[in-house]
């Protein structure tokens, strides 16, 4: 990769574009224009397609944006300061329908008013809706970026550095269950954990503690006459014939007749054919195991990217990360 000298809007445009961006949706206002004009004018925004549009206000393009989030593709929105108060509608309600492609808001604060007509702090709208925010105002995120040996994560790499050099911070002392879940193994460790609430402090059915979660309207489970469901958390809509034992399946799983699910996390829609075995996995949205395939093993978790297919007969190996469709009888490690 070589090396670019680049403004700051221009360097989080082109951190979008090598995300995997499909579309940029805005409202003009300095300071945030130029990211969107920097991916207007990027190469390969033309060559892949991607969308950018100009709209015709904040509110219309956080809309946009959250439909092709709905959609299941990696989306941004940019406005300066003030267009979160026009965007706050449908912003507020995002963070109860949640999104399914990853989705970015940045909204340009412009502290001393250097060209706007007033001053405003838009991390409250984060703080009021608990979603995530990031505010990029330091060098150790600049310096983990560069680092090519960097997992770009707080726990692992950013705040080790803080302590490293000595610099102030402070810690909330929280009481319970707590897990950072930024890998797939963690996010799959922390499934297993929901299936054991004596041992792992997490009880998702103890009513001093709720737990809510944005649930599809769907007919509820359906158990087929020779299933074998054990330890298992199966939620709405999924149709179980075959054999399911101590794993997650989100809604509207199918496991047909023959097939095994065995300490997997399986995501909305994924179906999972006669014959298949899964086993210490994650399959993304809308997978689809072919008859007599098998993936993962007695190892490493493995993982299939959303909307893949895994072919009949195909292997996908333990441990194995994939994000293309394997074709049937192929082995991937």
């Amino acid at each position: 990769m070589s090396k670019q000298l680049l403004l700051g809007d221009e360097a989080i445009a082109q951190a979008a574009l090598d995300a995997g961006l499909s579309g940029v949706y805005a409202y003009p206002g300095t300071p945030s224009t130029e990211i969107t004009e920097y991916i207007q004018m990027a190469p390969i925004t033309a060559e892949k397609n991607i969308h950018n549009r100009w709209c015709s206000n904040e509110k219309t393009a956080m809309e946009a944006a959250l439909g092709m989030s709905f959609a299941g593709k990696r989306s941004l929105v940019c406005m300066k300061h003030v267009g979160m108060n026009v965007a706050a509608d449908c912003f507020i309600n995002s963070a109860i329908t949640g999104v399914k492609g990853g989705l970015i808001i940045i909204a340009a604060d412009d502290p001393s008013m250097h060209s706007s007509q007033n001053e405003q702090d838009s991390r409250f709208y984060g703080d009021f809706s608990l979603i995530p925010m990031y505010e990029p105002s330091n060098q150790y995120l600049e310096e983990d970026e560069a680092d090519p040996n960097s997992k770009n994560d707080f726990g692992m790499n950013i705040i080790p550095a803080l302590l490293r050099d000595g610099r102030k911070m402070y810690a909330y002392r929280f009481a319970g269950y707590w897990r950072d879940v930024g890998t797939i193994d963690s996010l799959w460790e922390a499934n297993m954990e929901v299936l054991d609430p004596e041992n792992s402090g997490i009880d998702i059915f103890d009513e001093k503690w709720k737990i809510y979660s944005r649930n599809p309207v769907l007919p509820p489970q359906k158990i087929g006459p020779r299933a074998v469901v054990q330890d298992s958390l199966v939620t709405e809509g999924c149709k179980i014939y075959g054999n399911v034992h101590h794993s997650v399946l989100s809604a509207g799983v199918v496991v047909e007749e023959g097939a095994t699910v065995e300490d997997a996390v399986l995501m909305d829609g994924v179906v999972v054919k006669a014959g298949a075995v899964v086993k210490r996995c994650i399959l993304a949205e809308d997978v689809v195991v072919g008859a007599g395939a098998r993936v993962g093993g007695d190892g490493p978790i493995a993982h299939v990217g959303t909307g893949l297919t895994v072919g009949a007969g195909a292997t996908v190996k333990e441990g194995a990360k994939v994000f293309e469709s394997v074709k049937e009888g192929m082995e991937v490690c």
